[in-house]
């Protein structure tokens, strides 16, 4: 994939819960990076965190029993601010990105495939312990994009799903194409994505903060230098708040 980054009719959609004593780190790192791309940017928050920084203020869902309905609740709210055609990526308030996310290339895929939403599933972790691989690339909301209209299509009708409004069981937690018999490429499939697995990770998912057991799939070693992301100590400091024992 090349780097070069596209400026024109795109977004940064940016969601939280806003309870993260950290928010405010990962809201400034995104929110500058879109300017850097000339990206539109948009933060979503189920509570009011800070008035004078969100760019769009959400303050509902409390009724919510489910949590990951509110999230796509809020993301429905937020996709309300752009138009239909916008290519938009899909961040979460506890992971960061390589601006190679946002190249020109994956825009243009959107641009082909306007109808489908894609997940980029090479996803790396970080602890306190370290930078981490993982041996099987997932589907995570929080690595999705695609247009507007294709995110849309595929966040509702999941969230009908969850409110028992199909005539489908629920077989995952992400908006994504159900497994056979169904082909996702069929004119009719339900779903509309698909993933892309970049030949390097795109995002970074920070996990095991505020005292939170966590252990990467399998028995993968964690490392303590990354190419990009630099040492694994100074940036979960820098970035979460808390000591690292990756020394």
């Amino acid at each position: 994939m090349q780097k070069t980054i596209a400026t024109n009719n795109c977004a940064i959609l940016l969601y939280t819960t806003g309870k993260k004593s950290f928010v405010q780190n990962f809201y400034e790192t995104h929110k500058e990076q879109a300017e850097r791309l000339k990206f539109r940017f948009i933060c979503i928050s189920m509570e009011l965190w800070n008035k004078e920084n969100t760019d769009v203020e959400l303050q509902h869902l409390q009724q919510s029993s489910v949590r990951y309905t509110g999230i796509m609740e809020a993301i429905l709210q937020g996709l309300d601010h752009l138009s239909d055609k916008d290519v938009v990526f899909i961040a979460e308030d506890d992971c960061l990105y390589q601006e190679s996310r946002y190249s020109s290339d994956f825009v243009e895929i959107a641009l082909q495939e306007p109808d489908r939403m894609f997940y980029q599933t090479n996803v790396s972790f970080i602890s306190n312990f370290g930078f981490y691989l993982p041996k099987i690339n997932g589907i995570c909301l929080h690595s999705a994009y695609g247009t507007v209209a294709a995110v849309r299509h595929n966040i509702k009708h999941k969230l009908a799903e969850y409110n028992g409004e199909t005539e489908f069981p629920m077989t995952s937690v992400e908006p994504v194409s159900y497994p056979a018999p169904e082909n996702p490429d069929a004119a009719n499939a339900i779903y509309k994505t698909r993933n892309i697995n970049s030949t390097i990770p795109v995002s970074l998912d920070f996990r095991g903060y505020g005292g939170q057991t966590w252990k990467p799939d399998g028995d993968e070693q964690s490392f303590q230098h990354d190419d990009v992301w630099g040492a694994a100590d100074i940036l979960w400091e820098v970035m979460i708040g808390e000591p690292s024992t990756a020394r």
